[in-house]
């Protein structure tokens, strides 16, 4: 008790010292002769005419200040603008109006008072207050290092409220780099090189740019909304980038003989195109809407859901086949892409009255996935050898969109435990041991 009393002491003195190296300093003004009964004998004289020099002029009026007999009476520790060694100043009033003035102090100097007052969770909950929402001020330097004294973490929120984390920035460096070395690969392809140095050179200087950009970028941490934003839209930018190349007939030729090709360089312009656009739209996101990442989740989990459903359709219909006409090649490009816009839409309504989480999203694509296998499974174990493409796909639409749902239901009140989510216990028995994992959904 009395340690932690001590600790609120020097907290408040080291404030002080601080906001005393702010505050402007002031001329002192030697005190009046007339307040000072010793010098040549007289009282001082209530009359303010009295006070006139030798040409009958009448002196500026000095400012009031209140004179002890034995001296100026020394500040209370917890107010004085004294320094650790005990030199003391007669400023009462400095790191208290500096306290007032500026917000940043005055949330130390509460802390420091909850922290004398032995109330460490109101402390930690000032001081972590301090550092997220002014973690530029030079009180938020003192904060942190008065945390990491107490043994206590902190992390800078982002616009979108959540903590940045580091878990968070290794994730984005280490997709941005992945990105960066497929984009090195796509331009390669489009420039058709030859030969090891060139592709290595190529690789090696798109994976260095993803690197060294986000590294630089994200000197002040990233939270995991971020992460999943700038992590998740570029998969989607190549994909969807592709598929509006492909319904706009700019990635296929058709010869004489109807057969549809591919063709190398409209198919890299689409994934470059659609990856310069994706993260041209996470940075857009990033700084208007600003996602969680169970926003972004189950914005990817509804995307998944949606191409899933709308492929196997076409494929159980006959229409699924790159050896088609150009029509129905461009047919099947332009629905998925229209699904996946309207499966993205829809999600972002959905975020702004409900509350996703990462994990979620996760079982819901379990379910998609799960779903999409059972009603596949299911018909083949009913045709046998006899398998036929519109059975089998439709069933496995059916499947997807039932997972989905399904699942999207029963995980509607999922909800964050603060206790741990994993039990593991261990138990010995004759002859060996029993291990016990426990899940807590």
């Amino acid at each position: 008790m009395l340690g932690k009393a001590i600790g609120g002491v020097l907290l408040l003195l080291g404030a002080s010292l601080s906001a005393e190296a702010q505050a402007p300093a002031t001329e002192e003004r030697p005190a009046p002769n007339a307040s000072d009964p010793s010098e040549e004998g007289t009282a001082p004289s209530d009359d303010p005419s009295a006070a006139t020099d030798e040409a009958g002029e009448l002196e500026e009026p000095e400012h009031e200040e209140t004179v002890h007999p034995q001296g100026p009476v020394p500040n209370p520790p917890s107010e004085t603008g004294a320094s650790l060694t005990g030199a003391q100043t007669t400023d009462v009033t400095t790191s208290r109006e500096a306290a007032a003035d500026d917000p940043s102090w005055h949330l130390y100097h509460e802390a420091a008072l909850a922290l004398a007052a032995d109330d460490d969770e109101l402390a930690i909950a000032l001081l972590r207050q301090l550092v997220r929402a002014h973690p530029d001020h030079p009180a938020a330097v003192e904060a942190r290092r008065l945390l990491r004294r107490m043994g206590k973490r902190v992390s800078i929120q982002s616009r979108s409220g959540e903590p940045r984390t580091g878990l968070a920035r290794a994730e984005m460096t280490a997709n941005q780099t992945i990105f960066g070395t497929a984009a090195g690969v796509t331009l390669c392809f489009a420039a058709e090189c030859s030969g090891a140095r060139i592709w290595t050179a190529t690789l090696l200087i798109g994976g260095g740019i993803g690197l060294g950009t986000t590294l630089a970028l994200t000197r002040r941490g990233v939270s995991p909304g971020q992460n999943q934003l700038y992590s998740t839209l570029p998969r989607w930018g190549y994909y969807n980038g592709w598929l509006l190349f492909t319904a706009l007939g700019a990635t296929f030729d058709e010869d004489s003989f109807d057969t549809v090709s591919a063709t190398r360089g409209g198919t890299m312009a689409s994934f470059l195109t659609g990856h310069a656009l994706s993260l041209v739209a996470a940075a857009i996101l990033d700084f208007t809407v600003s996602p969680t990442a169970g926003d972004v989740a189950i914005m990817d989990s509804f995307m998944i859901a949606a191409s899933v459903v709308i492929a196997q359709i076409y494929a159980a219909v006959d229409a699924y086949d790159i050896d088609g006409s150009e029509g129905q090649l461009q047919g099947l490009m332009g629905g998925l892409l229209v699904a996946n816009a309207a499966a993205a839409t829809v999600a972002g309504f959905l975020t702004r009255s409900i509350d996703f989480t990462r994990g979620r999203a996760v079982l819901i694509d379990l379910g998609t996935f799960t779903g999409t296998g059972l009603g596949i499974g299911l018909v083949a174990l009913i045709q046998g050898d006899d398998l036929e493409a519109g059975p089998v796909f439709g069933a496995g639409a059916l499947g997807a969109a039932g997972g989905f749902a399904l699942t999207y239901w029963l995980t509607r009140n999922l909800r964050m435990r603060r206790q741990p989510a994993v039990d593991v216990s261990l138990a010995p028995t004759r002859g060996g041991g029993m291990a016990t994992i426990g899940a807590t959904f």
